[in-house]
């Protein structure tokens, strides 16, 4: 079934409701009940496609939410992975660094030891040349001091056991400071070593630190952009539940209208199309009578006279010529929108050929200004006249249209009531 647009769906209801109310005034009772049938059946299936409708927005919404909602998390991921991804370059570009640094400091340690003897800034008893000429001891020296003097003496015989008996005790001072040495050394190096081991495990910890404060950072992130998705999703969910309400009950409504006689309503939020049922609507002037001007006081905007114009009688009232004496061309609705008379216009810039009835209003209000003071413009009320009179031929033209689109909603609802499809539920408007 092709869709129809909503317009011409109220427009139609609005003309079988219409046609309804005329068949129940007239006794038409049997036209009345498949007018009033074939309302329901349109009803119910407007109904139901704003339902679809509806629900059809309602899903496309939820669908758009949740993949913006997949799409920002995939754009977090990929920055937050970028980061975690640069965090780890730097921690391992700093590791490397430091471990750099750390084997070119000990192979000069070492090379500083071997060539100083050990003559390093270590807290120590010891002198800072402790260790890089061996120290003799006291018995030494004097066993060197005897072998001298015995050799001057030319006791050849005796300094040679005395030489030695100090080359053995030299020979153990010797490797007693040997072994002092290489001790010294270890020990040194094993300073060393741990202080740059401390220094590497600082820089671990602070990777390791900031790698905990970024893994925290993140899931802090993704827990606010899940709440924000979940906040507008129950919003979401929130207005979808009143739209959805306020349908119901705008169902409801329309269902109590046409129960009762009354003319369809309309949802909110929708454009209420023209209703045509309404055919007793009294036509009114477009121009208030506040607009006038009076010719005695150009800057008094109130009206001279106390009765409106619409007032006039619109049977037989038909302007049948106009004709204008003036050589300037200027609109009255001009003229009274700047509050005084057009340049070169006279008092009787138009004359009226109107019916008697017409006239005898008009005069009416002519003098009824008079006693108040006050004189109305012929043009302006001429200008009155002509729209009011031009408003109920409209009125006439219209309620004819109606009343063929009657007839002819009329015709189709006979001829399905005849063929026996009105209880099938087509809606063949």
């Amino acid at each position: 079934m092709p869709s129809r647009p909503p317009g011409a769906i109220e427009e139609f209801l609005s003309v079988l409701e219409h046609h309804r109310l005329e068949c129940e005034k007239a006794g038409k009772y049997g036209d009345a009940e498949l007018a009033q049938q074939r309302m329901d059946q349109l009803k119910a299936m407007e109904m139901s496609r704003r339902k679809r409708e509806l629900k059809s927005k309602h899903l496309a919404e939820k669908l758009g939410l949740e993949e913006a909602h997949m799409k920002e998390l995939q754009e977090f991921h990929e920055l937050w992975d970028q980061k975690v991804q640069e965090f780890e370059a730097h921690a391992t570009h700093l590791q490397s660094q430091l471990a750099a640094r750390h084997r070119a400091a000990h192979t000069e340690m070492l090379e500083k030891l071997s060539t100083d003897g050990g003559n390093v800034s270590v807290s120590s008893g010891k002198g800072a040349a402790g260790l890089r000429n061996p120290r003799w001891s006291k018995d030494l020296l004097n066993l060197r001091k005897v072998e001298q003097t015995l050799a001057k003496q030319k006791s050849y015989a005796e300094a040679e056991k005395v030489k030695a008996q100090a080359d053995r005790l030299q020979q153990k001072e010797i490797q007693k400071w040997r072994t002092e040495r290489e001790s010294r050394i270890a020990f040194l190096e094993e300073q060393f070593l741990k202080k740059q081991e401390l220094e590497m495990s600082g820089l671990l910890k602070r990777v390791a630190s900031g790698r905990e404060e970024q893994k925290q950072a993140r899931k802090a992130e993704l827990g606010r952009c899940t709440q924000r998705y979940q906040n507008v999703l129950s919003q979401l969910e929130a207005q979808h539940t009143r739209e959805m309400m306020m349908l119901d009950k705008y169902s409801m409504r329309t269902s109590e209208g046409s129960t009762a006689g009354g003319p369809p309503s309309h949802p909110p939020g929708t454009p209420q199309p023209l209703m045509l049922h309404n055919t007793r609507t009294t036509p009114t002037s477009p121009t208030p009578p506040q607009a006038l001007t009076s010719l005695s006081d150009p800057h008094q905007h109130r009206p001279p006279f106390a009765k409106p114009v619409s007032r006039l009688p619109l049977s037989g009232s038909k302007v049948t010529s106009i004709s204008h004496r003036t050589s300037t061309n200027v609109p009255v609705s001009s003229a009274r929108q700047r509050g005084n008379r057009p340049a070169g216009a006279t008092k009787e810039s138009a004359v009226l050929v109107l019916p008697p009835a017409a006239q005898v209003e008009q005069s009416r209000i002519m003098s009824t200004s008079t006693l108040e003071g006050s004189v109305l413009s012929a043009s302006a009320a001429g200008s009155v006249l002509k729209t009011v009179c031009e408003t109920g031929m409209q009125h006439q033209h219209q309620q004819q249209q109606q009343h063929h689109q009657q007839q002819g909603v009329l015709a189709v609802l006979r001829k399905e009531a005849g063929s026996g499809t009105l209880g099938e539920g087509r809606a063949s408007y």
